[in-house]
């Protein structure tokens, strides 16, 4: 008998690759803060493993990013952020029919539901407020673990 499950949640439980909406990485960002792709791709690249294992925030790398291309300001700092966790929270606006029915079910067979998953600081925060949230028995995200999957 199955006794537990677990489960990461970006690509597997939700997707940012769904048809309905835009995807807002790198290259947007870039776009939005006015600094060249690649400038913009090079600076936050190195900062990944950083903001994975909570040792930074998105605003404060992003602040650092603008504020090194002579380019800061709240006004763009905050249009970044917002767009940036808008799009998270749109992944779980399409949420797979069968997805929710599937975790219920395990819910109501008495299996143990967890949830391990590799995030930054706005994708704990959308987690946490998402509807998939109250069917996990234990969760552990990298960004509050300060530890990441291999």
């Amino acid at each position: 008998m199955i006794r537990a499950v677990i489960f990461d949640m970006f690509e597997t439980l939700i997707t940012h690759y769904h048809n309905k909406g835009p995807l807002y990485f790198g290259a947007e960002m870039a776009a939005d803060a006015g600094i060249p792709e690649e400038r913009f791709q090079s600076a936050w690249r190195l900062t990944e493993n950083d903001r994975t294992v909570g040792k930074v925030t998105l605003e404060q790398v992003l602040r650092q990013i603008l504020e090194e291309n002579q380019c800061y300001s709240e006004e763009i700092l905050n249009k970044i952020v917002k767009k940036r966790i808008a799009t998270k929270e749109e992944c779980f606006v399409h949420i797979h029919q069968e997805i929710i029915p599937m975790l219920k079910e395990l819910k109501k067979l008495g299996v143990f539901v967890g949830l391990i998953s590799n995030c930054f600081s706005e994708e704990a925060e959308v987690i946490r407020r998402s509807e998939l949230f109250k069917y996990f028995d234990e969760v552990y995200l990298s960004y509050e673990q300060g530890i990441k999957k291999p």
